[in-house]
């Protein structure tokens, strides 16, 4: 062969005339050339460089050479004759050694070889050679030589020798017989060994130079494990040899030679049909899965079948036993096959698990599975339905998290799983934004109810708008919210709930709901319920009974409280029968409020005790604390300062930054007498911004008025601690505090803290100046004429006051240094009478020792026929120094009574708010909004209908209630002024203000149209208007006298005086709505309205005068004009303020 591609080589090179390196160029980039041997290629140059024999007598330069690259710069090295230079033509031929020790090369390649040396090399010849080289041109002569020798010959002068040779016929390659094993073919093309047996048993048989070479290239790449490709050269093979590009293309992941595979289809159908299956199969295209994944494992071609047809697993795979599915998910962990491959052929091998009834395989397979993006859902459901375990079920709820959306959402809507895996999924899902339809949520329904997801079903209805299809619903989160910090969430539940509650009575309730709820939630928001409702699981007689005694106690005419003892029978009762959880929940909530109800009238009645309190805080307890619940607690906690170590404890854990924590934290403190603490924690929540204003659920911002009562808790606390200074600058600082405190309490502190700091003299001064008067008088001098002087005194019944001033509290204030003052002042006072004198030193000496009731009460009435009000405080001072036993501190009651009851004429009321011990009557003068909440009340009960405002009672709108009750029992006195009346009787024709408040009570249409009958409310008006006007002695000469110029002016610079308080107030009030407003002059329209101002001077007329046996004259509203201005309203004008029971009960006790 090495002849025939010699010959090639100079046919190309010798193609055309041009020089000789064009021909060497030509030539060499023949395939033939790559496959002539290196010694072989010096022949081809020797007869393309058309190499002469030298001349005997020729210069070396003048040899014909192989073209010979120069370095640039350096000269051509030149030799004598004999010499050779680095570009010789004996450089590609062997050496004569190795021709003689080769005995595989042609006789006519020696010959060539041997004499090209002898003749170009002719000093380095050894005249031994002489013989080897007759030997190869006496079997040239004799055998012939191949035909391109003569072309040789005839191209290069040194070998010219050779045309006379004779010819002999050309031969082919010995040993290269037979055909290509197939068997080498039936590979994948994925190892390269296997690809080289293949390469290397073709490459003999290929006689053709372009796919030799090819073949020659991929061995040693092979070999090297290098990188190959698809020579086009061998596409040219046909025959057997055409599977070498088949299984090259196979290697490379390229489509398959369309010709080689039909020549390779003509020798082995078969074998053809394997390849087109894989290469079909390593682009996804599956002809016949079945027949694929069984291709078998004898051959590398048939594993890589099988391996891709299980990576790619047709949906017939789901009907295989499960001994196949196992097999192909171990081929598929042999080939680390991507896990939703192998996932998804789990999911068939466990469905065949369960329809075969291997539950513990089935089992141990579910666990094992990885569960990630996208998986059916459904079929995955229904296996964890099928397998009915609970491995099995939890395992669910592991992984169904790492689905996608829609994946979770089919596990959400599965009706017949259990309901763990699909709250899960519910809850990944809402927590992700996701956009629930009308119809999931409907479906989703019973399993949040179910799993008492109230806080998700909640979000689900309002955050997805999904509430008004769904009234009862809303309604029953709005009773079983737990707390928590998403205050934002609450609010949207109770506007929604305010909003949909009259709807209730226009859709059925829902039928997840369970027997009882619907009732339940009824009874919750103040309607009737059923007698029999706990019939069928309240077992004992004494549960029937309690709970008929709680359904009275809420219908039409009941006082919404229930005792102790009445719930625990009914809650033991219920313990034993069988509620689901939501309808258990809703009872317990009813009961739980009746509790707090109950709680909430002892305390405002006054009543309460450690065990209130510790019920209330028990109220606060678990871990689903109804948000109603904590509000209303709250409420009570701002009002009353209730120590709840619950309600710290429950802040601290879900809301540790609510102004609310710190507020309960406050109150303790101040029941463990820790009064610096308290004063701070009061004093940090004032600073701290509060939630929105919702009124309508006892919730409210720490908006201007509610800053200004903490900061007050905090003042005073202060000055319990005896921390003067830090009293003083929370006064000097606080907004409106000032107003909120009174005169006597101010000037107490300012006292305390300039003699605390050592300026006695200073405090005295102080003393004396907050009861100087001044006094124009008219005198004659020495000739008769009369003037006008000045005359300055200090008040003795003032400091008397003062005296008795930090006992005047059901905590008593630090007496020192304040007491020491007051009586400095006394004694250093220039105006007292010898008589006062000798009234305040005796009452001191008769203190010092143990006196006799009757020895304080003589003394207070020979004081008293001077001036009345110092002889009873004389007796005021003696009952609160708790130095007498309970029998004579009786006595000295008893005397304190006479004595008042001679000497009252020349008392007036104002004044007699300091005589605590007489518990003189107050009058009380109602204002409107009190008493539309009476109204609303009375039309209700009118109609015998069952619509109350809700099971709980809401202490802001109580008052009337207690304020009825108390009058009628005559412990206060009841008056209606007269803008007032107009003002209610006008709400009462309008009907918009109590048919807005209708709105938020379980009444139908017809319920709110009955009530609000013309008949109805005319007669409910005139039982309220005389319900709320028990003072039979009225005269309607105080109401024309209260507009007097005098006292209006008088009322008129208080306002004045207190307008940067008002200031703040309207602001508050705009925010809420559009009050009606009024100025003073020219000033901005910040004040009261015209009505409360006529109400502000009557109850001024009423308290200058002694009238009859009150103790006080007293405003019962809610009005922020009144109630932010009460302590200075009661020092400046002489009258005080009720905003709530409690209040109440401090005045209506003394």
């Amino acid at each position: 062969m090495q002849e025939q591609y010699l010959a090639t080589c100079l046919t190309s090179g010798f193609s055309r005339p041009m020089r000789a390196p064009q021909r060497v160029a030509l030539a060499t980039r023949q395939n033939e050339f790559k496959l002539l041997e290196k010694s072989w290629q010096g022949i081809l140059l020797l007869a393309l460089h058309e190499v002469e024999a030298p001349g005997a007598d020729e210069d070396e330069d003048d040899a014909p050479s192989l073209p010979v690259r120069t370095p640039r710069g350096a000269r051509a090295r030149r030799g004598r004759r004999g010499g050779r230079s680095s570009g010789s033509p004996l450089d590609h031929l062997p050496s004569v050694d190795d021709v003689l020790a080769n005995d595989t090369s042609s006789a006519a390649f020696g010959f060539a070889v041997l004499t090209a040396r002898k003749t170009l090399d002719a000093n380095e010849w050894d005249e031994a050679h002489d013989a080897a080289l007759q030997e190869r041109l006496d079997h040239c002569l004799a055998e012939g030589v191949h035909p391109v020798w003569a072309e040789v010959a005839r191209r290069c002068p040194v070998l010219a020798q050779m045309s006379g040779f004779p010819e002999a016929e050309p031969v082919g390659e010995a040993g290269v017989v037979g055909a290509l094993d197939l068997a080498l073919a039936d590979i994948s093309g994925e190892d390269s060994a296997e690809i080289l047996a293949l390469v290397q048993a073709a490459q003999p048989l290929v006689m053709d130079a372009a796919p030799k070479v090819a073949l020659n290239t991929l061995i040693p790449q092979l070999k090297a494990r290098k990188s190959i490709s698809l020579d086009p050269a061998l596409l040219e093979l046909d025959g057997p040899l055409s599977a070498v590009a088949v299984v090259l293309a196979q290697s490379l992941g390229q489509p398959l030679p369309e010709t080689s595979l039909a020549a390779l289809a003509a020798e082995d159908e078969h074998l053809a049909e394997k390849h087109r299956d894989l290469a079909a199969l390593r682009v996804g295209e599956v002809t016949d899965w079945n027949v694929s994944r069984a291709a078998g494992t004898e051959t590398s071609l048939d594993r890589m079948r099988q391996r891709l047809a299980w990576m790619q697993p047709d949906e017939s795979a789901a009907e295989l036993d499960s001994v196949t599915l196992q097999e192909g998910l171990s081929l598929l962990g042999a080939a680390s096959a991507p896990a939703p491959v192998v996932d998804r052929v789990r999911w068939w091998h466990l469905g065949a698990l369960v329809s075969e009834g291997q539950q513990a395989d089935a089992i141990a397979s579910l666990t094992s599975l990885s569960v990630d993006g996208e998986v059916d859902a459904v079929a995955l459901g229904d296996l964890v339905v099928s397998i009915d375990a609970v491995e099995a079920t939890d395992w669910l709820g592991s992984v169904c998290e790492r689905m996608e959306a829609p994946a979770r959402l089919h596990i959400a809507l599965h009706d017949a799983l259990p309901s763990t895996p699909r709250l899960t999924a519910f809850r990944s899902l809402q927590d992700s934004n996701f956009a629930f339809s009308s119809e999931d949520v409907d479906r989703l329904v019973h399993v949040l109810l179910h799993g008492q997801e109230i806080r998700r079903l909640s979000r689900l209805l309002i955050e997805g708008d999904h509430g008004e299809r769904h009234p009862w619903l809303v309604t029953l989160c709005a009773h079983l919210l737990a707390a928590r910090k998403d205050i934002d969430l609450y609010h949207g539940v109770r506007a929604a709930r305010q909003h949909l509650l009259p709807m209730l009575h226009e859709h059925a309730p829902p039928a997840v709901f369970g027997a009882k709820t619907a009732s339940l939630i009824q009874l919750l928001e103040g309607g009737d319920a059923p007698e029999d409702l706990f019939q069928d699981i309240v077992d004992t007689r004494q549960g029937l009974l309690a709970y008929g005694q709680i359904r009275r106690a809420l219908q039409e005419g009941g006082d919404g409280v229930v005792s102790e003892k009445v719930l625990d029978e009914f809650e033991e009762a219920l313990g034993e029968g069988n509620l689901n959880p939501i309808d258990d929940g809703l009872a317990h909530a009813i009961t739980a409020t009746l509790r707090l109800n109950s709680a909430i009238q002892q305390v405002q009645n006054g009543t309460s005790n450690a065990q209130t309190v510790e019920l209330i805080d028990g109220l606060v307890g678990g871990e689903n604390v109804p948000t109603r619940r904590i509000h209303a607690i709250r409420q009570l906690l701002f009002d009353h300062d209730l120590p709840l170590p619950s309600l710290v404890a429950w802040y601290q854990e879900h809301d540790p930054r609510s102004p609310w924590s710190v507020v309960a934290r406050a109150a303790l403190a101040s029941s463990e007498g820790q009064h610096l603490r308290a004063a701070q924690e009061y004093g940090r929540a004032a600073k701290q911004q509060g939630a929105t204003d919702a009124p309508e659920d006892n919730e409210f911002a720490f908006d201007f008025e509610h800053r200004v009562a903490l900061n007050r808790k905090s003042l005073i606390h202060y000055a319990f601690a005896g921390e003067w200074k830090r009293a003083i600058d929370l006064v000097d600082e606080g907004p409106g505090l000032k107003t909120a405190m009174t005169e006597r309490f101010l000037l107490y502190l300012r006292v305390s803290h300039t003699a605390h700091s050592g300026a006695t003299d200073d405090a005295t001064r102080i003393i004396r100046e907050a009861v100087k008067e001044r006094e124009v008088v008219i005198e004659e001098n020495d000739e008769g004429e009369e003037r006008e002087r000045t005359r300055i005194w200090y008040n003795e019944d003032q400091l008397d006051i003062l005296l008795a001033y930090p006992d005047a509290h059901a905590i008593p204030l630090p007496q020192h240094p304040f007491i020491g003052r007051v009586m400095a002042a006394k004694n250093l006072s220039s105006q007292r009478r010898s008589h006062r004198r000798n009234h305040d030193q005796r009452y001191a000496q008769l203190m010092e020792s143990s006196p006799t009731p009757d020895e304080v009460y003589e003394l207070a009435r020979r004081a008293a026929d001077d001036h009345a009000l110092t002889g009873l405080m004389f007796l005021e001072r003696a009952l609160s120094s708790k130095r007498f036993r309970l029998s004579q501190q009786r006595g000295i009651e008893s005397s304190m009574r006479s004595l008042f009851m001679m000497k009252r004429e020349h008392i007036a009321v104002a004044d007699r708010r300091h005589l605590r011990h007489l518990k003189l009557t107050p009058l009380i003068l109602v204002d409107t909004n009190v008493l539309v909440d009476a109204l609303l009340d009375r039309l209700i009960q009118r109609t015998g209908r069952s619509v109350r405002a809700g099971l709980a009672i809401d202490a802001n709108r109580d008052l009337h209630h207690h304020l009825e009750r108390l009058g009628a029992s005559g412990k206060v006195q009841l008056m209606l002024p007269e803008p007032v009346r107009h003002e209610l009787t006008s709400i009462a024709k309008g009907g918009n203000v109590l048919r807005d408040r209708l709105r938020d009570t379980f009444a139908t249409p017809d319920d709110i149209e009955a009530i609000l009958a013309e008949a109805n409310v005319e007669q409910a008006l005139n039982e309220v208007l005389l319900s709320f006007e028990t003072w039979k002695k009225r005269e309607e000469r105080y109401d024309g006298e209260a507009m007097e110029d005098g006292r209006e002016a008088r009322l008129d610079a208080f306002l004045a005086e207190h307008s940067d308080v008002y200031d703040e107030v309207t602001a508050m009030k705009r925010s809420r709505g559009q009050p009606q407003r009024t100025a003073l002059g020219s000033s901005r329209e910040i004040y009261p309205e015209k009505e409360d101002r006529e109400i502000m001077c009557l109850a001024m007329r009423l308290a200058e005068i002694p009238l009859e046996d009150f103790g006080a004259v007293l405003v019962a509203t809610r009005d922020s004009d009144f109630t932010l201005v009460a302590p200075s309203l009661l020092e400046n004008l002489g009258f005080g303020v009720i905003k709530n029971a409690q209040t109440l009960n401090q005045w209506s006790a003394r």
